[in-house]
């Protein structure tokens, strides 16, 4: 009995692993299955729309008083570092004599 349930063993492990995975990519919500401009339709807020006004946008720092976490690990992404104020810039202040002109 013990040698036929360790022959089955590793037939078993793998056939849980496959219903796992099969499970794990089932979507848990309805939310999930809808298109960009369904959800956007959908919850009437999406950050990128374009309709709020500027003065309307608070920062990461407001965001991150629910979601510090998120925002934490954000601020270390590349991309978080691919645009910056040019008062905030490091390249720019270290080559503060250097201009810039359009044209001849």
């Amino acid at each position: 009995m013990r040698d036929t349930a360790i022959r089955f063993l590793p037939l078993i492990l793998g056939a849980v692993l496959v219903l796992r995975t099969a499970v794990a990519q089932v979507p848990a919500t309805i939310a999930e299955q809808l298109t960009t401009p369904e959800r956007i339709e959908k919850t009437k807020f999406w950050p990128t729309d374009g309709k709020a006004a500027r003065d309307q946008y608070l920062g990461s720092k407001a965001c991150a008083l629910c979601h510090n976490v998120l925002v934490q690990s954000q601020l270390q992404h590349s991309m978080a570092k691919a645009s910056v104020r040019a008062e905030s810039s490091p390249i720019l202040a270290d080559h503060a004599d250097t201009g810039f002109h359009i044209g001849d």
